[in-house]
């Protein structure tokens, strides 16, 4: 589905919608769909991060495993690369702040707990692209794994002692998968 909004293109992708609906099959709690309220702000905070630093947007795609912005090809320097990165979790950490001022202590681990997972140094989340402005690729590739293979471990680990709890296991495959494709 293409929706044209501002001059950008907004693609929801029929897999976004079929992620989410298995979630709140299998998760059956309302706190999904805070969480994925949360993603979008955290999301905004990087599209409101490039306007106002002047970076063109072409579209913006709404997949199985979050939201991908093309610029057109156009490369960024690396300060408005970084500042861009930053927006996602800095939005989390600041709405952190406010569930914990209004007592909202679901709310609040969400955002912190979305801050820390988007600020992981691997190449498709937003600590890799920041880490990317400072390293080489080679060095965020290899972080990456490490990284991913660190959270395997801990997500077999939650796996076995809960009996029942794959969450951890099936989110570390994603991040060790996903810093192993990208260079």
């Amino acid at each position: 589905m293409r929706i044209k909004i501002r001059g950008v293109t907004l693609i929801i992708n029929y897999y976004f919608i079929a992620v989410l609906t298995l979630m709140l099959v299998v998760f059956r709690n309302e706190s999904i769909l805070l969480c994925f309220v949360f993603c979008i702000l955290h999301e905004l905070g990087h599209l409101t991060a490039m306007f106002f630093l002047g970076e063109r947007v072409r579209n913006v795609t709404l997949g199985y495993f979050g939201m991908r912005i093309d610029c057109g090809g156009r490369i960024m320097s690396r300060l408005h690369e970084t500042l861009i990165a930053a927006a996602g979790p800095a939005v989390n950490l600041i709405l952190a702040f406010v569930c914990r001022i209004m007592n909202f202590d679901e709310a609040f681990g969400m955002n912190i707990g979305l801050a820390a997972f988007n600020l992981l140094p691997v190449s498709m989340l937003d600590g890799g692209r920041i880490l990317s402005s400072f390293a080489g690729d080679r060095i965020v590739k290899n972080v990456g794994i490490a990284v991913g293979i660190f959270l395997c471990a801990l997500g077999a680990a939650a796996a076995v002692y809960t009996k029942n709890n794959f969450l951890i296991l099936i989110v570390s495959l994603y991040v060790l998968i996903g810093a192993i494709k990208n260079n």
